[in-house]
C-alpha cells in the first residue's frame, strides 16, 4: 500500500523540507570521492526524497554498493530477499550492504527519506578494525538513528543554501561523517567515534573556503598556514590528520580539479 494519511508527520530534523525541496535537487548531481586515512569511498548518491514528487522503485533488487535508507517523516516498510519485513519510522534506517536484495513494499504519504548509496574501501589500519566489523557483517534489522546522523541531512542543506559554490567540497565531509555515524549505529561498542577524522581542527573550515576562492592564485604552504594563523608544521599535520594529504597537495588537486572544469 503506498500512502497512508493516518499517519502523522513527527520531522526528526530542525529544518523545513518542504522549503528546502529545489536545493534537494543539488544533492542527485553529486559526484564526489571521498579519501582519508581510514577509508576511500565513492559516493552513487546522496538525495533527500519526499513521497509527494518520489517514483519509488518497488521491484525486488539490489546494488554492487551500500545503501541507505534514513527515515526523515513518516514510515516505509521494506522486503528482504528472505521475506523479512522492515519497517522504519522517524529516527530509524535500515543498511542494505552491496548485492543484499530488498524490495520497497509500502510508503505513508508523509514518507520522506535521506538515501545515501555508496562504496567502501576501507584502509588498513589496526585502529579502525571495529569500523570495518560494522559493515562487513551488517545484520538485516532497522537502526535507531544517533543524534549526529539524524542531523545530517540539515548540515547537507544548509551547506548547499549558505555556499552554493563550494558545497560539493564541504558536503563531502558531512557524507565522510555519515560513514563513521553509521559503523557506530551498526555496531555500538565500536571505537570509531573518537577517530580523527571527525574531530578534525575548526580553522580548516574557513581555509578550504579561502583556497576555493583563490584557485586562480599561486599560494605557498606558508601563505595557507599565515591564513590559518599556523606555522606550516602545524597546518600540514592537520591536513594530514584531516585529509590524508598536505595542505600544498590539497591546493594544488583543487586547482586541477578547477582547471579541468574550465577546460570542459
Amino acid at each position: 500500500m503506498i500512502g497512508d494519511k493516518n499517519m502523522q508527520n513527527n520531522n526528526v530534523q530542525h529544518i523545513d523540507f518542504n522549503t528546502s525541496k529545489p536545493f534537494c535537487k543539488e544533492l542527485s548531481r553529486l559526484d564526489i570521492s571521498i579519501s582519508n586515512y581510514a577509508f576511500d569511498s565513492k559516493v552513487i548518491w546522496c538525495r533527500i526524497a519526499f513521497n509527494d514528487n518520489e517514483t519509488w522503485n518497488q521491484a525486488q533488487h539490489s546494488h554492487s554498493f551500500f545503501e541507505l535508507h534514513l527515515c526523515l517523516s513518516g514510515s516505509a516498510s521494506f522486503r528482504t530477499k528472505d521475506n523479512n519485513i522492515l519497517r522504519i519510522t522517524n529516527g530509524e534506517f535500515v543498511i542494505f550492504p552491496p548485492k543484499r536484495s530488498h524490495q520497497l513494499i509500502e510508503v505513508t504519504e508523509d514518507f520522506s527519506k535521506l538515501v545515501f548509496g555508496f562504496t567502501l574501501d576501507l584502509k588498513e589500519s589496526e585502529e579502525y578494525t571495529s569500523l570495518k566489523s560494522s559493515f562487513d557483517n551488517i545484520p538485516q534489522k532497522v537502526f535507531n538513528a544517533s543524534p549526529e546522523l539524524i542531523e545530517i541531512p540539515s548540515v547537507i542543506l544548509k551547506t548547499i543554501k549558505q555556499h552554493p559554490k563550494c558545497y560539493k567540497l564541504l558536503v563531502s565531509e558531512s557524507l565522510s561523517a555519515t560513514i563513521i555515524y553509521l559503523g557506530n549505529c551498526i555496531n555500538p561498542n565500536n571505537e570509531t567515534a573518537g577517530i580523527k577524522y571527525i574531530d578534525k581542527d575548526t580553522r580548516l573550515d574557513s581555509l578550504i573556503l579561502y583556497m576555493q576562492d583563490n584557485l586562480s592564485r599561486s599560494l605557498t604552504t606558508e601563505d595557507l598556514a599565515s591564513q590559518a594563523n599556523l606555522s606550516s608544521k602545524q597546518l600540514n599535520r592537520l591536513m594530514l590528520q584531516t585529509y590524508g594529504i598536505t595542505v600544498s597537495e590539497y591546493f594544488k588537486k583543487e586547482r586541477i580539479k578547477k582547471a579541468r572544469y574550465l577546460l570542459t
